[in-house]
């Protein structure tokens, strides 16, 4: 039987070390080293693990943002086309041209329909990413949101959309942190996305 009891309420680090410290002979301490070793060395691959998850989870938070961005973007031109149809079509008075724009703007409601339905996906996709962050520890989280932070500093197009995104998913991590849950529904967040203007 083993000489050992572990008490598995405590991590097993602080256990092995519990266990060291009384250890009666040589052999005891020796098992016990070459334990607390793989114990060791099975926690910082888990941290690593941890580090490349949570640094996957940023950038994945970043660049759903900035999808989410394109979709109202495109929605946006999408409706103003529409709304300059419409006003074309109440100052037409040939049939061929009246049927032809009525198609057309059937056709672009069409079109912002799939784009409302592809943005609630997204930002609902986007919500869990939000909710999720919480299962990393937080000061190893937050480091990898600095390490994140420190990749985009260029002052380029890119890195500035990149910034953009990083620093609205950053603020909903807040939220999330001060337990602010009323405001991170999906309806909460897409208005959160763009301002007003792209909403319409």
């Amino acid at each position: 039987s083993s000489p050992f009891t572990f008490d598995a309420s405590q991590s097993p680090l602080a256990e092995v070390d519990r266990l060291l410290s009384e250890a009666q002979n040589d052999r005891e301490k020796s098992m016990l080293t070459a334990l607390r070793g793989v114990i060791k060395d099975n926690n910082i691959a888990l941290e690593r693990q941890q580090e490349k998850a949570a640094a996957w989870h940023i950038r994945s938070a970043m660049h759903t943002v900035g999808s989410i961005r394109n979709f109202f973007i495109r929605r946006k031109t999408l409706s103003n086309q529409m709304q300059a149809m419409q006003a074309q079509l109440g100052k037409t008075s040939e049939q061929a041209q009246k049927e032809k724009l009525k198609k057309s703007i059937g056709e672009h409601k069409e079109f912002i329909a799939m784009l409302d339905q592809a943005i609630d996906t997204t930002v609902g996709h986007y919500r869990i990413l939000v909710e999720e962050s919480a299962i990393y520890p937080k000061e190893m989280f937050d480091k990898q949101l600095a390490l994140a932070r420190e990749e985009i500093k260029g002052n380029d197009w890119h890195n500035k959309e990149l910034q953009s995104c990083f620093e609205k998913f950053e603020h909903h991590i807040k939220l999330l942190r001060q337990n602010k849950s009323s405001q991170l529904s999906v309806s909460s967040l897409r208005k959160d996305m763009v301002s007003a203007e792209y909403q319409k």
